[in-house]
């Protein structure tokens, strides 16, 4: 009997754009074929946010909605990453929840 998972997605990926920008989807692509069955498109789904908007009020209530929908936390801690305001929020909505 398989178990039910109430996460969408198995890992948030929280990254620097500037300084993760080609790593992140490259290993998003990796993650996705680790260990894919044959008859599956990818084995997990990762949250990666695809755009390199500014910090508003109106992106981050999806921003949170997509952490809480997620079992794992992926941070990308490069020198950039922790120095990026989105970054941090995300680090610090993480460890309170």
């Amino acid at each position: 009997m398989a178990v039910s998972n109430p996460y969408k997605y198995k890992a948030f990926m929280s990254y620097s754009h500037a300084g993760d920008g080609k790593l992140a989807p490259t290993l998003q692509s990796a993650l996705h074929q680790f260990a894919k069955p044959w008859y599956r498109l990818r084995a997990m789904r990762i949250f990666r946010d695809k755009t390199s908007l500014a910090m508003t009020p109106e992106l981050w209530p999806s921003i949170q909605e997509a952490l809480s929908e997620s079992e794992y936390f992926l941070l990308l801690a490069s020198s950039q990453a922790a120095q990026s305001p989105w970054v941090q929020k995300e680090v610090d909505w993480w460890l309170q929840q």
